[in-house]
């Protein structure tokens, strides 16, 4: 496989760690942040609280294809484009044990 470039689109550091928690490669946030529009819709009120259901919409702020790179978002954002085989969210959550988060494992594509 060609070497691949990885821009995180996300507002956070992502952390890569391999199968006994050293972390392989942090990824720092490119600055820019891909999300989904979310419109929230009232279900019902309940006890006086409002119930509502989040209908998720477009997704904006990824870039269009390009070689030989890899587009890191949120599980929501990848998940709003079934067809970017390009576009991956961190994987299974490591953490330490104080139970702090220290990395993913891996990345997961669609």
């Amino acid at each position: 496989m060609a070497e691949m470039n990885f821009v995180n689109l996300t507002p956070h550091i992502i952390k890569v760690v391999d199968g006994v928690g050293n972390v392989v490669i942090e990824i720092p946030s490119s600055g820019s942040i891909a999300r989904v529009t979310v419109n929230n819709q009232l279900v019902e009120t309940v006890n006086g609280i409002e119930i509502y259901r989040a209908v998720f919409g477009a997704v904006v702020g990824i870039p269009e294809p390009a070689m030989d790179t890899i587009y890191i978002v949120s599980m929501v954002v990848r998940q709003g484009v079934p067809a970017r085989s390009d576009v991956a969210s961190p994987g299974e959550l490591v953490r330490d044990a104080n139970g702090n988060p220290v990395g993913a494992r891996g990345l997961v594509i669609n």
